[in-house]
């Protein structure tokens, strides 16, 4: 498991929520720390394997947040969603892949960010590769090379 942490400045100070119609809404402490986390660093170029990526928040208390909405972004593949609210355990959770736009072997770095402040993590496209290995004929002295593409 590989974890990023992300610290802005600025206090967690408590934000008031209200609503109309008889409704009130608890109020939601601002994110004072996110931290991300994945089950893997590597993912396949053919868009096969999922990462499940982690965003922990925590407020200046170092308690988990519930209800706060975290924004993820990526550099490329695709994600399963651009916001997630975390849940009792301050956790927001997606899934990311590799996609079907560009299936060339690259690094991506994802991107959390809640109350402003915001934590990456790198995640490794893998798959294409190219390989030769020369044969040798014993016919007539002539010689080849054999080429294999895997992704």
């Amino acid at each position: 498991v590989l974890i990023s942490c992300g610290v802005g400045e600025g206090g967690g100070a408590a934000a008031g929520g209200g609503g109309t119609g008889g409704t009130t809404l608890p109020p939601t402490a601002a994110a004072a720390a996110i931290s991300l986390g994945t089950d893997t660093v590597t993912v396949k170029s053919d868009n096969s394997t999922p990462a499940t990526i982690t965003a922990t928040v925590l407020d200046t208390s170092n308690a988990v947040i519930e209800g706060i909405t975290v924004a993820f972004s990526a550099t490329g593949g695709t994600l399963s969603a651009s916001s997630v609210q975390t849940d009792a355990d301050g956790q927001a959770v997606i899934t990311f892949r590799s996609g079907t736009l560009n299936q060339s072997n690259q690094v991506v770095t994802i991107t959390a960010t809640a109350s402003g402040k915001s934590a990456q993590i790198p995640i490794q496209i893998v798959g294409s590769m190219l390989t030769m290995a020369p044969r040798c004929y014993h016919r007539r002295s002539q010689a080849g090379a054999e080429v294999s593409v895997v992704d």
